[in-house]
């Protein structure tokens, strides 16, 4: 008995680990392998002090992205939108990336696609731990944070 009890002991915590650190990604890029990706993410969150509850990122054609764009916000065009429902001890977000407007801010940028797409992702994981990009001071702690991010992928910044 007391074994069965600690083998669901066992599992209920392996159940709940999980859980922790849930990342689901959706339409996931070929340029991106999926497990460097997750393994980055998680290290980049702990190495900022986060916990990741449930981090889900959308990857999604430029008219889902115009939809979503037009539900909740009212100004320029994005690359990215990130709903933050958690804190940054608990982080619970979802983020919608579109491929489309990443090329046309590589493109316009010069920079590489795939750098492109990780800065993006580096943006949407930093406001899930709590840093905005409203004021230019937020901006260059947030170009920072993405800069970090793409350095995990072992990619020198252009």
């Amino acid at each position: 008995m007391c074994a069965l009890i600690s083998n669901a002991y066992f599992w209920n915590r392996l159940i709940l680990h999980h859980r922790v650190m849930a990342i689901k990604l959706q339409n996931l890029p070929e340029e991106i392998n999926e497990k460097q990706l997750i393994k980055n993410i998680k290290k980049f969150v702990t190495k900022h002090g986060g916990n990741i509850e449930k981090l889900e990122i959308h990857f999604v054609p430029r008219e889902r992205m115009d939809q979503v764009h037009k539900m909740f916000l009212d100004d320029d065009e994005t690359d990215t939108m990130t709903f933050n429902y958690g804190t940054k001890e608990k982080i619970i977000t979802e983020s919608f990336i579109s491929p489309w407007f990443v090329k046309r801010s590589a493109k316009e940028r010069n920079t590489p696609y795939f750098q492109e797409l990780l800065r993006v992702v580096g943006h949407s994981v930093s406001h899930g731990l709590g840093h905005k990009d409203d004021t230019p001071h937020e901006k260059k702690i947030m170009t920072c944070l993405e800069d970090e991010f793409i350095e995990l992928f072992q990619i020198p910044k252009t």
